[in-house]
């Protein structure tokens, strides 16, 4: 891996190339990403750990055609506040000569609070070379919806499991996490302390389904952490209510505090967050810890 920096306007561009997001050994595959991101110069990102985020992504989605994974890969970088833009490229070649091409590329680009824009390039290394872009933003399927939903874990390795969840439900066909919160310390009168967080997913599955995948999560965890369909709602609507059958409850401050910084705007069954903020009677025992927490990037 290698990176670089440049410098202009009060904004720092950030160059991290060859990262290795892994190999099929039966089709002698190889994958590795180059991502380039533009921060404003008050900012810090540790190539290391986004190298690692991108790796987890790239490992949980070996197989998938290359310029899907590089859309998923750039829309989840989007989503942190910290980054101006991020350009993301994926290499797929084989370890020996047995296609009529050796390299498969894609390239596509993510503006903060805006959708990847995919530009696709199928290259021959030979000197043959094929490209298709899309522009414009992508279209919104009817069928989909926006789901919040809350993670909590007492676990200490709280944040990895956090982002284990996170990339594989991003990783999901119909699936795409529009919106990470930051990290929230979360106190408790018995002593056992933990952490919160909330996403926001763009998803195809009903809420059914969802909660089935969540369980699953769960299980797979060993129920070190807690998963749950707090709200949903149109795409792109900031008027949310609680799933359809869902038991009429208060959400705690765990949930809201999350929410209502990643959504300030947002509403829950018609109220507004700070106004059920406000009268959340334990938002003096959650706190936020880390708002770059997704990159390993600590406050």
């Amino acid at each position: 891996m290698r990176t670089g920096k440049r410098r202009a306007r009060n904004m720092t561009t950030v160059d991290c190339s060859g990262i290795d997001l892994g190999s099929n050994e039966d089709d002698m595959r190889v994958w590795t990403a180059d991502v380039s991101w533009v921060i404003d110069d008050d900012q810090l990102v540790d190539a290391e750990d986004l190298a690692a985020h991108v790796a987890a992504i790239g490992q949980m989605m070996l197989g998938v055609p290359v310029e899907q994974l590089a859309e998923r890969i750039a829309a989840q970088l989007a989503n942190q506040s910290v980054f101006r833009s991020v350009t993301v490229t994926v290499h797929m070649h084989w370890k020996a000569p047995l296609r009529t091409f050796e390299q498969l590329s894609a390239t596509v680009t993510a503006n903060r609070q805006s959708s990847a824009n995919p530009s696709a390039a199928a290259a021959n290394t030979g000197g043959e070379e094929s490209a298709s872009t899309h522009d414009g933003a992508l279209p919104v399927d009817p069928s989909y919806r926006d789901a919040v939903i809350s993670l909590h874990s007492a676990a200490l390795n709280a944040e990895q499991l956090f982002r284990e969840v996170i990339v594989t439900l991003d990783s999901m066909p119909g699936n795409q996490v529009d919106g990470i919160s930051p990290l929230y310390f979360v106190g408790s009168l018995n002593g056992t302390d933990g952490h919160a967080a909330v996403i926001k997913l763009s998803t195809a599955m009903g809420v059914r389904q969802l909660n089935q995948v969540l369980d699953a999560l769960h299980t797979t965890h060993e129920g070190a952490v807690q998963l749950s369909v707090v709200a949903t709602g149109k795409v792109g609507d900031e008027s949310l209510h609680a799933p359809k059958g869902a038991a009429d409850h208060h959400l705690g401050a765990a949930v809201l505090e999350p929410w209502a910084a990643m959504d300030p705007n947002a509403s829950y069954n018609g109220d507004p967050l700070a106004y059920l903020l406000a009268m959340a009677p334990d938002s003096a025992q959650v706190g936020v810890e880390s708002e770059r927490w997704v990159m390993g990037g600590g406050r």
